[in-house]
């Protein structure tokens, strides 16, 4: 075995329960598996008629650099060389600062992808599946080895995908980064091959794969299993980043605990919240509360917070203007943030309590086990929303919580905590199958028809 290697096993059999030779047998079999199958090419579907030709050049500073990297894309296969010849399309280069590495070569596909359908397919969310499988206790992390680039495209779709560097004409033979619809090309393709594992045993997040068992001995075999399984179709895997057999694992600015079934907030992102200057322009605000949503599921009534926030953040430029009750919410937010608490892995035999608030511009709810924080959720009172009175605030409030956690209540009796009056009104309604309301309370009331639950006021 060469040093790299035994230097490799070591760095990776740190905190994981796995060895170092189990670690090793792991690999072996995964290099020694051949590929035996092809991934499906992407098309780029445009309008008909469609066009895109963008002529602008490279700034000259960056033009030795777009040089060296059409020359490691040349190589790496990712690009192919075309005739000049009087084309439809062309993608201007945009250079990407990466850091401690030289810029990186992309297009600006602003024009092409006005063009574009947007692809509809579900995303997965690492927290909530998680959060649903509360018998996991040991976890491995990987990494696909470059990416988008593994994705071949379909020869019909790679003009669409011209651009030009120093006179040479270039079109990508890879899924490009920038197309608006790569990401869900890819996790489509990643679904595909992981068939059969995906959401048993693993669970593919764009180039993330998390693989979950019960046990070590499980976690063992399906780690070896899917990792044979993306090698047949000829990926690799970044082994210098993979985080085999742990018990806790960083995903998505989020720590997820399966051993002691808890989630808690990236400190990396609570750091970014706390150290924000006060944002000088509406781009600068809005970046600032996409921050805090990264944690919003931690955050009692975070919608209530934020509300003046929101609303300076849709101002023109010219009439942004800072005040008091920015200030405040600001602060009020930071506060709020500083005091974050775990949330955690919803117990089945356990009993849920709901419990909702109607505030002025929002309406807020709470997801509880036995004193348990499972998870925080808010709205802002939307425009039809505003016009409806207490009592149907209360029933939209308790409709927005139910929806919000369907899959954890539907099935189970819970107590629900809200300032609704006239549940009893309810009750009596629903033996003769609300024939008594109308308008909107109907419509609410057949909602709670699907749920069994005790009342109480706040």
């Amino acid at each position: 075995m060469s040093v790299e290697r035994a230097k490799l096993f070591t760095s990776l059999a740190s905190q994981s329960f796995f060895n170092e030779n189990e670690i090793e047998a792991i690999y072996e079999e995964v290099m020694m598996t051949e590929k035996k199958k092809v991934i499906k090419e992407a098309h780029i579907y445009t309008k008909k008629g469609f066009t895109a030709i963008n002529t602008q050049g490279i700034y000259h500073n960056y033009l030795d650099f777009a040089v060296m990297e059409v020359e490691r894309l040349l190589k790496a296969g990712h690009i192919e060389e075309i005739a000049e010849v009087v084309s439809e399309w062309q993608m201007p280069v945009v250079m990407v600062e990466r850091h401690l590495n030289s810029p990186m070569l992309t297009l600006d596909f602003k024009m092409l992808n006005k063009a574009v359908k947007q692809s509809l397919y579900p995303i997965p969310n690492p927290a909530e599946f998680f959060s649903t499988h509360t018998s996991i206790k040991y976890f491995s992390t990987f990494s696909i080895k470059g990416g988008f680039s593994n994705i071949p495209l379909h020869e019909s779709s790679r003009v669409k995908s011209t651009f030009k560097v120093q006179g040479r004409k270039f079109v990508f033979k890879v899924l490009p980064i920038g197309y608006i619809n790569s990401h869900v090309i890819f996790q489509e393709r990643m679904d595909s091959i992981l068939d059969g594992y995906a959401m048993n045993t693993c669970l593919s997040y764009y180039e993330n794969i998390v693989v979950f068992s019960n046990t070590i001995e499980d976690h063992k075999k399906d780690v070896s299993d899917v990792l044979c399984r993306i090698k047949q179709y000829g990926l690799d895997i970044i082994w210098e980043d993979a985080l085999l057999a742990r018990k806790e694992i960083d995903l998505n600015q989020i720590y997820i605990s399966g051993c002691d079934g808890f989630i808690t907030p990236d400190k990396a992102s609570v750091q970014k919240v706390l150290s924000y200057k006060i944002p000088s322009s509406p781009l600068d605000l809005m970046q600032f509360i996409s921050c805090v949503h990264v944690n919003r599921r931690f955050i009692c009534n975070v919608a209530e917070i934020l509300k003046p926030l929101y609303v300076l953040s849709h101002v023109k430029e010219c009439r942004y203007q800072w005040c008091n009750s920015h200030e405040n919410a600001f602060k009020n937010i930071r506060e709020n943030v500083t005091k974050l608490n775990n949330i955690y892995f919803p117990n089945f035999t356990d009993p849920f309590t709901v419990q909702v608030t109607v505030n002025m511009h929002s309406i807020s709810a709470k997801l509880t086990q036995k004193y348990k924080i499972i998870e925080y959720a808010s709205q802002t009172l939307k425009m039809p929303h505003r016009s409806y009175d207490c009592n149907e605030k209360s029933l939209h409030a308790i409709v927005f919580a139910l929806n919000r956690w369907q899959q954890y209540l539907e099935s189970n009796s819970f107590c629900l905590i809200s300032d609704y009056p006239h549940m009893e009104k309810y009750r009596n309604s629903a033996k003769c199958g609300h024939s008594n309301v109308f308008g909107i309370t109907h419509w609410f009331y057949s909602i709670l028809d699907k749920y069994t639950f005790t009342h109480s006021l706040c």
